[in-house]
């Protein structure tokens, strides 16, 4: 049954539409859009909702739920008027390009009673969430470092706009790598716990830009683990890899290659942990606005909250200090357990299950 409260999408670049689109395929019509003015979306009808270009007209509709998808550096101002209200909010990672005001924000988020859930749409893929079962399990036993990467071409990601003026290549708009391709940051602190330190290497190698567009680093956790990653938008091939080394195996994962493999050393030889048959990512997106919907029904937690997100953000903003001055920095960390995994088992199409 779709929920009955309004839903407010702010901005509507290609995530919002995104959002819009599967709000309305999940049979929701009660849609409100605010954006700068009512001109006719790319991918949507005009008629399916209702654009607001007044931003207090579109909070004193008091909506139940409020996307925020703007550039980073505007995510404050939306986000804070949010939480006042109490909404169960979905924040468009980054949570923002600085910390200011954000432990504030947290405190005032308790007070109001809001939920705000980051927009990590990867924690809901079945090949990452098998891959956190089987380390919960102990299957390659301790995990001793991991490395990951993810690639793009910036110039096409997005070939309808210029991509020099899209806010991943812009310094005033929160843009950079390291910030607008954080997901890496946020799967190692999923998999291995709170983030210590960063050290890391971060350039603007290819396009003359303001912000890096290549990005190595080295985090160390809390645990003792290590995690390599690398993050950049200047290859022509799109990539995402994960790659975990343990004591009694290792496990694998190429995003494109829909499978997850662990290495047995005892029988020497690598099995599927995870065969998807040509899932589609846009899945997780569904997944995760049925899991925000149980948030605002009180049903759930969020599984990534306005602490996590903090962390995460520190996390990255130590990889852009450690590159500045070339040392090793250290992570501020005031972390709670993390919640469990939803009870809903995201959908999925495999010849083998999430084990």
């Amino acid at each position: 049954m779709p929920f009955d409260g309004e839903v407010l999408v702010i901005g509507l670049g290609s995530i919002g539409e995104r959002h819009v689109r599967n709000l309305l395929a999940m049979g929701h019509r009660n849609i409100s859009v605010l954006r700068r003015n009512a001109r006719l979306p790319r991918t949507l009808l005009g008629d399916e909702f209702t654009t607001i270009t007044d931003p207090d007209e579109a909070f004193a509709r008091n909506p139940a739920i409020v996307i925020i998808g703007t550039p980073t550096a505007l995510h404050m101002e939306p986000l804070t008027r949010a939480v006042e209200i109490g909404a169960a909010v979905l924040v468009e990672v980054p949570l923002a390009h600085r910390t200011d005001g954000l432990e504030l924000l947290m405190q005032r988020a308790q007070e109001t009673g809001a939920q705000v859930l980051l927009g990590h749409n990867l924690r809901f893929h079945p090949a990452l969430v098998a891959i956190r079962q089987a380390l919960q399990r102990g299957d390659i036993g301790e995990a001793l470092y991991s490395r990951m990467q993810f690639g793009e071409y910036l110039p096409t990601c997005h070939a309808w706009a210029d991509f020099k003026t899209r806010y991943e290549a812009r310094n005033d708009l929160g843009g950079g790598v390291v910030l607008t391709s954080i997901h890496e940051l946020d799967h190692a602190f999923w998999l291995f716990g709170p983030i210590a330190s960063v050290t890391a290497v971060a350039r603007s190698r290819a396009f003359g830009l303001d912000v890096e567009d290549v990005a190595m680093m080295v985090l160390e956790h809390a645990g003792g683990m290590l995690s390599e990653i690398e993050l950049d938008f200047v290859q022509r091939t799109y990539r995402r890899s994960l790659q975990v080394a343990g004591r009694e195996g290792t496990i694998e994962w190429e995003l494109l290659g829909d499978r997850v493999r662990i290495y047995r050393p005892a029988r020497k030889e690598w099995e599927d942990l995870v065969v998807l048959c040509n899932y589609d990512i846009n899945q997780t997106y569904l997944d995760e606005l049925r899991h925000l919907i149980r948030v605002a029904e009180r049903r759930e937690l969020p599984l990534t909250d306005l602490a996590t997100g903090l962390h995460v953000l520190r996390a990255g903003l130590a990889a852009l200090k450690s590159s500045a001055t070339g040392r090793r920095v250290h992570v501020a960390t005031h972390l709670q357990p993390e919640p469990p995994l939803p009870s809903h088992e995201p959908r999925r199409s495999m010849r083998h299950g999430v084990a």
